[in-house]
């Protein structure tokens, strides 16, 4: 078996407990921070900073479908 096609079994091995986990929860949350720089063509740099909360019931079905090619 190539490198190549060891990753591969091993990135959808991955995906799939990620998904199995997932499917169990009855929320899902995470906190997030994010800051962007911007340089404009006057080379001016501007920054844009957040983060906030993200929460959600999962009584709804979720589908991630992937196409791996290495």
């Amino acid at each position: 078996m190539s490198v190549a096609r060891a990753d591969e079994t091993q990135a959808r091995s991955l995906l799939k407990a990620m998904s199995d986990y997932l499917g169990v929860q009855k929320t899902i949350s995470f906190e997030y921070d994010t800051n962007l720089e911007i340089v404009t063509t006057q080379q001016q740099k501007i920054g844009l900073a957040s983060s906030g909360t993200m929460t959600a019931r999962t009584s709804f079905t979720l589908r991630a479908l992937a196409d791996l090619r290495i």
